[in-house]
């Protein structure tokens, strides 16, 4: 006599972490202990002095210029008007809303963490833990370089945009394209003496887990 046996399969199954946003957050709190303690200071320090020895005037309106691919008064206006256009052309609303939550986010996430670190940045001729809330409220021009807010604009405008834009076989092209322009931003802050290196490094960590945020969310929605 065969004998069957009923096999209880589990009804859900544990959902393993996404790696994209736990890797750029964890070294976006690494690199945030190591500013607030001091630790990146003298790194910080020899980049800075070696952008001093290496300057030359051609190199730095080079810089100067690439840096406004990212300007934060300017890249986000563009990413909603690129979404405007796109809502327009296929006649839905769908790309304004990803272009929305990135913008949103990005004044939120940025303007938050300036306030809550407080660092000096490059011009102020200092280099030093951060300052924390009461000294950026009291000098908000100039204890507002961690992280920095041209890189992360670049990274989660430049993402969405793409995003938006590129058809699935064109995705890693695009992606690619937005990455060099991240590293071009970066490098141009940190050559142009506008930020430390950290302030740079934390902003492409914040800047991808932001891009994922938005991205995963409009997928997931649309």
């Amino acid at each position: 006599m065969q004998t069957t046996v009923a096999v209880a399969w589990p009804r859900g199954r544990r959902r393993a972490l996404p790696v994209v946003p736990v890797v750029a957050l964890t070294s976006f709190t690494l690199l945030s202990v190591l500013v607030v303690s001091g630790l990146a200071d003298n790194l910080d320090r020899a980049v800075y002095e070696w952008t001093l020895v290496h300057r030359s005037p051609h190199r730095m309106r080079l810089a100067t210029a690439v840096v406004y691919l990212g300007e934060p008064l300017l890249a986000p206006f563009g990413l909603l008007g690129l979404a405007g256009l796109l809502a327009v052309r296929r006649r839905c609303l769908a790309p304004i809303r990803p272009a929305g939550l990135a913008v949103a986010l990005l004044g939120v996430v940025i303007g938050g963490a300036k306030l809550a670190f407080g660092r000096v940045g490059p011009g102020m001729g200092t280099i030093g833990p951060a300052g924390g809330v009461l000294p950026a409220l009291l000098d908000p021009l100039h204890r507002g370089a961690y992280p920095s807010g041209h890189t992360t604009t670049a990274v989660v405008t430049w993402t969405v945009g793409a995003w938006l834009v590129a058809g699935r076989r064109l995705r890693r092209p695009a992606m690619a394209l937005v990455a060099l322009v991240g590293v071009a931003v970066g490098a141009g802050l940190v050559y142009a003496g506008y930020h430390w290196l950290s302030d740079v490094l934390a902003a492409y960590a914040l800047g991808i887990a932001l891009s994922w945020l938005v991205t995963t969310r409009s997928r997931r929605r649309g």
